[in-house]
């Protein structure tokens, strides 16, 4: 029984410093991807992502500001949903 307990433990061991090194792995490539696009002047994804979904929360909060029914969707290209904006 001890040596079927210890036998498991040491799979499961070895499972996480397998999982771990492909995690170390995959990060290390992220990292370097990241520091190709820096080194060669392009933004990232992940910046131009953060960029776009700032931008759009401040729009949002900036049409509830204006709307006199606090409607995040007061500039849309249709017209306000709940005012005549």
């Amino acid at each position: 029984m001890l040596s079927k307990v210890k036998g498991m433990l040491t799979d499961t061991a070895w499972f996480a410093v397998g999982v771990t090194a492909i995690a170390v792995e995959k990060s290390c490539e992220v990292v370097k991807d990241i520091a190709s696009e820096v080194k060669d002047g392009a933004p990232q994804e992940y910046a131009k992502w953060v960029y776009r979904d700032t931008k759009y929360k401040c729009r949002k909060i900036s049409a509830k500001y204006h709307c006199p029914d606090n409607e995040p969707l007061h500039f849309h290209h249709d017209g306000c949903p709940a005012c005549d904006g």
